[in-house]
């Protein structure tokens, strides 16, 4: 089979699945896959590979125009349409689908720019040429993959499955950013709603990263335009403070988000109060306690989930409390958060990361009852701070 088959086998069954587990087996997801060239032969042959998909009925069309009633009939019977480029007007039910794929991506493309105005996921295969002259490397033009929405070669996790984050509520509602990651730098965001979580006595004492790498890295995004008034340095200095209980380094992502603020992303008071804030978090460094802030400036979300994508090859290069495959596997890792997770994220010292891993270590109650010394035997994966700020 065609590489590029695979991949958007592999593509569609994975998003498949993570679309069922999280909104339940009684939502029918609809997914539109894109052929540019005009070729129905190649239609045939991708609706009859995606067929093969656990959970996925493939229909075609012969119809020149594809308007909303003839689209609604043939969800009726199946769940994956796959259409010539041709086929798609003015009038098409985009609404209808939770993901858009394309097969032949190209730069520039307006099901891009649609897709994200209307907060509809869209994945992109491009087949990307090998450079050199022998005929095995020719035969990379044919072979050769590009997963994603630009012509940058995306960054694939290890075994070809999407690395998993812990990502905050917040995260998750920004579509863009949310897609990108997926689609492009192959990470998948498991939701932690830390507002639900927490009880209201400690709703002023906890502090949580906006993307936590593993149980020493997490990251915190935060917008430009965010620190344009006065009195706006202070809550991010503090919320870094705090998060040195539960990392060794913590990630400070500054941003433009141009589709939310068109203005001058520097206005106001916005330049002096990046010099207090560099100012404050040099005293990390100074006190060389185990913690640093490393602070990252990007020019809009394409390049936020660039950075997050370096930052997470750079944590799996460094790590030493993990050999690769464990690292990127996160077997321990769920979508959904238990019980006694909620209970460990009531310590301001421990991260979902972290309380995830401590509770495949051992019990909660037993947990709860273990010396410092038996804590740091059972879960050495810990920073000792950390456990010895549990104890507190």
């Amino acid at each position: 089979m065609h590489p590029k088959l695979l991949a958007i086998i592999r593509q569609i069954s994975d998003w498949y699945k993570r679309k069922i587990n999280k909104d339940g087996g009684d939502n029918d997801p609809k997914i539109l896959v894109i052929i540019r060239r005009e070729a129905r032969k190649l239609v045939e042959v991708v609706a009859e590979s995606l067929a093969i998909v656990q959970g996925i009925t493939t229909a075609t069309s012969e119809s020149s125009q594809m308007m909303y009633d003839a689209v609604s009939k043939q969800l009726d019977t199946c769940n994956c349409l796959i259409l010539l480029a041709t086929q798609i007007g003015q009038d098409f039910p985009w609404a209808l689908f939770s993901l858009v794929v394309e097969y032949e991506y190209i730069q520039g493309s307006a099901w891009l720019e649609l897709c994200q105005r209307q907060n509809i996921r869209h994945i992109a295969l491009k087949t990307i040429p090998a450079t050199g002259g022998t005929a095995d490397m020719r035969k990379g033009w044919q072979s050769g993959i590009l997963e994603g929405t630009e012509e940058d070669t995306s960054t694939q996790s290890q075994g070809g499955k999407a690395l998993k984050l812990i990502a905050s509520a917040d995260v998750i509602l920004c579509s863009q950013l949310l897609q990108l990651l997926e689609s492009k730098h192959d990470i998948m965001l498991l939701e932690r709603n830390y507002s639900k979580m927490i009880s209201d006595s400690s709703s002023n004492k906890l502090y949580f990263a906006d993307l936590i790498v593993d149980e020493q890295s997490g990251i915190v995004l935060q917008e430009l335009h965010q620190l344009s008034e006065a009195h706006t340095v202070e809550p991010v200095v503090n919320r870094m403070t705090k998060l040195s209980l539960q990392y060794s380094v913590c990630w400070l992502i500054l941003y433009t988000n141009k589709g939310k603020h068109t203005g001058y992303p520097l206005g106001g008071q916005t330049v002096n109060n990046l010099a207090r804030l560099q100012a404050a978090l040099t005293q990390f460094s100074i006190k060389n306690d185990g913690y640093e802030v490393k602070v990252l400036f990007a020019d809009g979300l394409c390049e936020v989930a660039q950075l997050i994508r370096q930052i997470v090859d750079n944590a799996a290069k460094t790590t030493r409390n993990w050999n690769q495959a464990d690292w990127h596997t996160r077997s321990w890792l769920t979508n959904t958060v238990s019980k006694h997770e909620k209970v460990l994220l009531q310590f301001p010292c421990l991260n979902a990361y972290s309380a995830q891993i401590m509770l495949t270590a051992a019990p909660l109650k037993k947990l709860l009852t273990m010396s410092l010394p038996e804590l740091i035997s059972t879960c050495p994966w810990i920073q000792h701070k950390t456990l010895k700020a549990s104890m507190v």
